[in-house]
């Protein structure tokens, strides 16, 4: 790294924490108002950015395409990309507030009534694989320690810009949760459940390396098997959650699914097969409240042939 950007990194945390603490500090109404507005600025950016991904088969009307296929309607499709541009501007002024808010005051934000079915699994001693997506406000999800005192480790992929890296885990930690790096995260995980703790993990994001294929909303997508493996090593059950926004300030915690482990020997596929299946049920409730502009059905199983369409060929139905 040069000596010019090493001297304007602390500049840019400067900057970024300054930022986040004014927007956080903002009731709810106003953040969201200011979201509103900036919301424009990123459907027009998303705009320009389809213009260059599009022609590479990439973009959110592309996943749109994916998922609706023959259901898709252009002015459909483009309400709820002004949906989902609120959405991620909204998402900001959440995250924001998380500096300013106390587990108590967050308590009375969240609706946790879905710990119900988490309580008893924590109880088992195996420890549980929390799977979730980019779904709703999913960071929320690494508060719980502070929320309802569940021991919690949370995997972190970098976002490529260090200063968010550094306050998006300033977060998470001053939330309860323990962040561990994505490089030899495995084993770390496993002692973790060992230890009868809670792991968590997101799913629903493109798969290169020795992915598992499995439907996921209609369609066969890369998918990260570790959920299943660390489950065939420890005996922990998986549960599907996420956390939505259902109003001003207001989120919910929900549960999708419980996944019990199968028998030694038992196909891992399966495994991912229900894991993906729930989190689909999980972006259905509010599409536009998932990530589309993601690279979710990027990776193509090796010999497989395009609908005469462009897209890749639908799941069988089981």
């Amino acid at each position: 790294m040069t000596p010019e950007r090493q001297k304007a990194r602390p500049h840019w945390q400067g900057l970024l924490a300054a930022g986040a603490t004014g927007l956080g500090a903002l009731p709810p109404r106003a953040a969201y108002a200011l979201a509103d507005v900036a919301s424009l600025g990123v459907l027009a950016w998303s705009a320009m950015h389809e213009q260059r991904v599009g022609p590479r088969g990439r973009g959110v009307e592309r996943n749109q395409r994916i998922v609706y296929r023959e259901a898709f309607d252009s002015r459909a499709a483009a309400r709820q990309r002004r949906d989902w541009a609120r959405h991620l501007s909204r998402l900001v002024a959440d995250v924001a507030a998380l500096r300013a808010l106390s587990p108590a005051a967050l308590a009375q934000r969240v609706d946790l009534r879905g710990l119900e079915r988490l309580r008893p699994l924590l109880a088992e001693g195996r420890g549980l694989i929390a799977v979730s997506g980019h779904i709703g406000v999913w960071e929320l999800l690494t508060q719980l320690p502070s929320l309802c005192g569940i021991p919690l480790r949370v995997v972190a992929r970098p976002t490529g810009s260090a200063p968010l890296d550094l306050l998006l885990d300033g977060l998470r930690q001053r939330g309860g949760a323990r962040v561990v790096a994505q490089r030899g995260a495995l084993w770390q995980l496993t002692r973790a459940l060992a230890q009868g703790e809670a792991v968590g993990l997101l799913a629903d994001e493109n798969r290169c390396s020795r992915p598992l294929f499995a439907p996921f909303l209609g369609t066969p997508a890369a998918t990260n098997p570790a959920p299943a493996r660390l489950q065939q090593r420890t005996g922990a059950p998986i549960a599907v959650v996420s956390c939505h926004r259902c109003g001003i300030g207001r989120f919910r915690l929900d549960v999708w699914d419980v996944l019990r482990p199968r028998p030694v020997g038992a196909d891992p596929q399966q495994v991912v097969r229900a894991m993906n299946a729930a989190l689909s049920r999980a972006i259905q409730a509010q599409p536009e409240q998932w990530l589309w502009g993601s690279r979710r059905f990027h990776t193509r199983p090796p010999g497989e042939t395009p609908d005469p369409d462009g897209l890749p060929p639908r799941a069988a139905l089981a």
